[in-house]
Protein backbone atom coordinates (compact mmCIF):
# COMPACT_ATOMS: atom_id res chain seq x y z
CA UNK A 1 0.00 0.00 0.00
CA UNK A 2 1.21 3.30 -0.76
CA UNK A 3 2.17 6.51 0.97
CA UNK A 4 -1.37 8.12 0.02
CA UNK A 5 -3.52 5.28 0.11
CA UNK A 6 -2.23 4.33 3.52
CA UNK A 7 -3.07 8.30 4.98
CA UNK A 8 -6.42 8.48 2.92
CA UNK A 9 -7.45 5.32 4.29
CA UNK A 10 -6.68 6.46 7.81
CA UNK A 11 -8.26 10.19 7.49
CA UNK A 12 -11.30 7.97 7.00
CA UNK A 13 -10.24 5.76 10.24
CA UNK A 14 -12.16 5.58 13.63
CA UNK A 15 -10.09 4.78 16.62
CA UNK A 16 -10.77 1.83 19.15
CA UNK A 17 -9.57 0.98 21.07
CA UNK A 18 -7.79 -2.62 21.54
CA UNK A 19 -11.08 -3.79 24.00
CA UNK A 20 -12.88 -2.66 21.54
CA UNK A 21 -14.41 0.48 23.12
CA UNK A 22 -14.70 3.29 19.97
CA UNK A 23 -12.20 6.35 20.85
CA UNK A 24 -13.42 8.05 17.72
CA UNK A 25 -12.77 9.32 14.00
CA UNK A 26 -9.42 10.31 13.16
CA UNK A 27 -9.25 14.17 12.21
CA UNK A 28 -5.62 14.52 11.10
CA UNK A 29 -2.27 12.42 10.69
CA UNK A 30 1.02 13.53 11.55
CA UNK A 31 3.77 11.92 9.49
CA UNK A 32 7.95 11.88 9.73
CA UNK A 33 10.18 13.33 7.10
CA UNK A 34 9.60 9.79 5.22
CA UNK A 35 6.13 10.33 5.34
CA UNK A 36 5.22 7.54 7.81
CA UNK A 37 2.45 8.29 9.55
CA UNK A 38 3.59 8.91 13.64
CA UNK A 39 0.63 10.20 15.30
CA UNK A 40 -3.04 10.93 14.57
CA UNK A 41 -5.58 13.19 16.02
CA UNK A 42 -8.54 11.82 17.29
CA UNK A 43 -11.85 13.77 17.55
CA UNK A 44 -13.16 12.04 21.25
CA UNK A 45 -17.02 12.90 21.28
CA UNK A 46 -16.50 14.42 25.09
CA UNK A 47 -14.17 17.15 23.81
CA UNK A 48 -13.76 19.88 21.07
CA UNK A 49 -10.56 19.91 19.69
CA UNK A 50 -9.04 16.41 18.66
CA UNK A 51 -6.27 14.94 21.08
CA UNK A 52 -2.67 13.10 19.82
CA UNK A 53 -2.40 9.33 19.91
CA UNK A 54 0.76 7.82 18.73
CA UNK A 55 -0.18 5.29 16.34
CA UNK A 56 2.85 2.92 17.42
CA UNK A 57 1.07 -0.50 17.51
CA UNK A 58 -1.91 0.25 16.46
CA UNK A 59 -3.66 -1.63 13.04
CA UNK A 60 -5.50 -0.43 10.72
CA UNK A 61 -8.75 -3.04 9.54
CA UNK A 62 -10.70 -3.36 6.81
CA UNK A 63 -14.16 -0.76 7.39
CA UNK A 64 -11.75 1.95 8.36
CA UNK A 65 -11.18 0.61 11.69
CA UNK A 66 -7.99 1.62 13.39
CA UNK A 67 -7.27 -0.47 16.60
CA UNK A 68 -4.82 1.68 18.72
CA UNK A 69 -2.58 0.11 21.74
CA UNK A 70 -3.63 3.09 24.36
CA UNK A 71 -7.03 3.41 25.93
CA UNK A 72 -9.42 6.35 25.40
CA UNK A 73 -9.17 7.69 28.87
CA UNK A 74 -5.79 7.90 28.09
CA UNK A 75 -6.63 9.90 24.80
CA UNK A 76 -9.01 12.06 26.30
CA UNK A 77 -6.54 13.47 28.99
CA UNK A 78 -3.56 13.67 26.27
CA UNK A 79 -2.74 17.27 24.85
CA UNK A 80 -4.68 18.77 22.18
CA UNK A 81 -3.38 18.67 19.01
CA UNK A 82 -2.56 21.73 16.96
CA UNK A 83 -3.56 23.40 13.53
CA UNK A 84 -0.26 23.52 12.03
CA UNK A 85 2.98 20.87 12.53
CA UNK A 86 4.67 19.25 15.57
CA UNK A 87 8.33 19.87 16.53
CA UNK A 88 10.63 17.91 18.76
CA UNK A 89 9.60 19.78 22.02
CA UNK A 90 6.15 18.92 20.96
CA UNK A 91 6.43 15.16 20.84
CA UNK A 92 8.72 15.22 23.26
CA UNK A 93 5.56 16.28 25.45
CA UNK A 94 3.23 13.68 24.19
CA UNK A 95 5.99 11.13 24.57
CA UNK A 96 6.08 12.09 28.55
CA UNK A 97 2.61 11.70 28.73
CA UNK A 98 1.98 8.08 27.18
CA UNK A 99 4.96 7.20 28.73
CA UNK A 100 2.98 7.88 32.17
CA UNK A 101 -0.03 6.99 31.63
CA UNK A 102 0.76 3.35 30.07
CA UNK A 103 3.46 2.87 32.70
CA UNK A 104 2.81 5.14 35.26
CA UNK A 105 7.08 5.63 36.69
CA UNK A 106 6.18 7.31 39.70
CA UNK A 107 3.52 8.14 42.21
CA UNK A 108 3.70 11.93 41.18
CA UNK A 109 1.07 13.15 39.14
CA UNK A 110 1.96 14.80 35.88
CA UNK A 111 2.06 18.67 35.73
CA UNK A 112 -0.91 20.36 34.67
CA UNK A 113 1.05 21.58 31.75
CA UNK A 114 0.97 18.26 30.26
CA UNK A 115 -2.33 16.84 30.75
CA UNK A 116 -4.72 18.19 27.91
CA UNK A 117 -1.84 20.71 26.87
CA UNK A 118 -2.75 22.55 24.23
CA UNK A 119 0.55 22.50 22.06
CA UNK A 120 0.72 25.34 19.98
CA UNK A 121 1.81 23.83 16.46
CA UNK A 122 5.51 24.89 14.77
CA UNK A 123 5.92 27.94 12.01
CA UNK A 124 9.53 28.20 11.88
CA UNK A 125 9.99 25.35 8.79
CA UNK A 126 13.42 24.69 10.74
CA UNK A 127 11.68 23.42 13.65
CA UNK A 128 9.11 20.99 12.11
CA UNK A 129 9.64 17.00 13.06
CA UNK A 130 5.76 16.07 11.94
CA UNK A 131 3.94 17.27 9.55
CA UNK A 132 0.16 17.73 9.78
CA UNK A 133 -1.77 16.23 7.17
CA UNK A 134 -5.84 16.33 7.41
CA UNK A 135 -6.36 15.75 3.76
CA UNK A 136 -5.19 13.32 1.22
CA UNK A 137 -6.22 12.69 -1.98
CA UNK A 138 -8.70 9.88 -2.84
CA UNK A 139 -7.59 6.50 -3.95
CA UNK A 140 -9.39 3.32 -4.68
CA UNK A 141 -10.64 1.79 -1.05
CA UNK A 142 -7.92 -0.96 0.02
CA UNK A 143 -9.81 -3.12 2.47
CA UNK A 144 -6.57 -4.98 3.38
CA UNK A 145 -5.32 -5.15 7.03
CA UNK A 146 -2.22 -3.64 7.57
CA UNK A 147 0.35 -2.06 10.31
CA UNK A 148 0.73 1.35 11.00
CA UNK A 149 3.03 1.50 13.75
Amino acid sequence: MDTGERLSRLLRATAYSGGGQTIGPITAVYVDEADRPAWVSILVDSFPSGRLAPLARSWLHPGHRLVMAVMRRAVEGAPVAPSGHLGTEEEDLLFRYYAHVITPASSKALPASVIDATLPGVTDPAAVRLRRVAAAPMSADSDRPGSIG
